[in-house]
């Protein structure tokens, strides 16, 4: 787990006098959280405020073929939106986060590099059924004689498209969670 903690002093200043205040910061904590989901979902929805890299040609070329030529290039990192539903907000009576328990998160915001081993893949021509006629992939049992390719090893590079991002924006709305509860 990565945790990144705020050291704004006008942050914590507000917080030391809402504990001050208040025995349970539970309920203002859950709202801090809302706050900061709230922030990560801005980030996909404006994909970085226009800083993530492009999406690969040949990313947009096979997502065009499947989606359309309007959805090649965006929205980036939302295919199915499995990585956005994975992001959760928590708190306690102390701290507010969110996070995520996708495994491809980490590489997605930070980048990195992929080494794909060689492997052989099978295909096979549906003979019934919503793919009839297409091929698709298959198992070797499975796979007619000579439908087969071998692919090499190779890597894939992903650029980082940090997503988990507290931005002024963000931090304003928490100040104003506090400033709500510290003035009731």
């Amino acid at each position: 787990m990565i945790t990144i903690d705020i050291t704004d002093d006008s942050l914590q200043s507000a917080l030391k006098a809402l504990s001050e205040k208040y025995a349970d910061l539970s309920p203002i904590m859950a709202g801090i959280a809302q706050d900061l989901h709230g922030g990560v979902e801005d980030e996909f929805r404006t994909e970085g405020q226009g800083s993530w890299p492009q999406l690969a040609i040949s990313t947009q070329k096979q997502r065009a073929r499947k989606y359309g030529a309007g959805k090649a290039a965006h929205p980036m990192l939302i295919r199915r939106g499995d990585l956005v539903r994975r992001i959760v907000a928590g708190h306690d009576d102390s701290s507010a986060w969110v996070s995520t328990n996708d495994v491809r998160a980490p590489i997605l915001h930070f980048g990195g590099t992929i080494a794909m081993p060689a492997r052989s893949q099978f295909t096979r021509k549906a003979k019934a059924g919503k793919n009839k006629g297409r091929t698709l992939f298959s198992t070797l049992a499975k796979s007619e004689i000579g439908a087969g390719r071998t692919i090499g090893a190779h890597t894939i590079t992903i650029p980082p498209r940090p997503f988990m991002v507290i931005r002024p924006e963000t931090l304003d709305a928490v100040m104003d969670t506090i400033g709500k509860f510290l003035s009731a």
